[in-house]
């Protein structure tokens, strides 16, 4: 079970680090993402190490396997609803031209980061180490924080209008249930 976690943990970090480099564009990469990419991979790699080396409970394994399914559903399918936006990194400073509502934009406004959540929180659960406890408590909010600078952006661009109407349509990290 230990190597289906190991195998499914690390093959979701490698799609992201795909995407990062084929999916969203950046003609410089930001001081902020980079050493975000950086903490991330070395809590990838104490995740590998881990599991490498000791095996989770088996509640643990199926728990992380059950969150690293979430994120992976999400991630694909905020990738396919946005394949054609030319998005850009997150930290980028370009302002926002566009409101994508289709896929599950239409539930949330940031399904990548929402979809990074359950990833390293699977990574946490898994391994029960500190640098992966950690580095979720740490993340979460880094998200959060970006998150909102891109909604500043928005409300500072040609878009303002027609996300403020969005905003209270959709959930930041998880849908509206009113």
């Amino acid at each position: 079970m230990r190597l289906l976690v190991l195998t499914a943990g690390l093959g979701i970090f490698a799609a992201v680090t795909l995407a990062v480099r084929f999916h969203f564009k950046a003609v410089v990469l930001p001081v902020r993402f980079l050493a975000l990419a950086g903490l991330s991979l070395v809590n990838a790699i104490f995740f590998a190490r881990e599991l490498w080396f000791s095996e989770p409970p088996l509640v643990l394994s199926v728990v992380a396997l059950a969150l690293f399914a979430v994120s992976a559903m999400l991630f694909g399918w905020t990738i396919w609803a946005s394949r054609s936006a030319r998005l850009k990194l997150i930290y980028h400073v370009d302002r926002p031209s566009r409101v994508l509502r289709d896929g599950p934009y239409r539930y949330i406004r940031h399904p990548f980061y929402a979809s990074y959540v359950p990833y390293w929180l699977g990574c946490a659960v898994a391994t029960l180490h500190w640098v992966n406890i950690l580095f979720f408590v740490l993340v979460v909010p880094a998200l959060v924080q970006a998150a909102r600078r891109e909604e500043d952006g928005f409300a500072k661009s040609a878009a303002a209008a027609e996300y403020d109407e969005y905003k209270r349509q959709t959930g930041m990290f998880w849908p509206r249930l009113s």
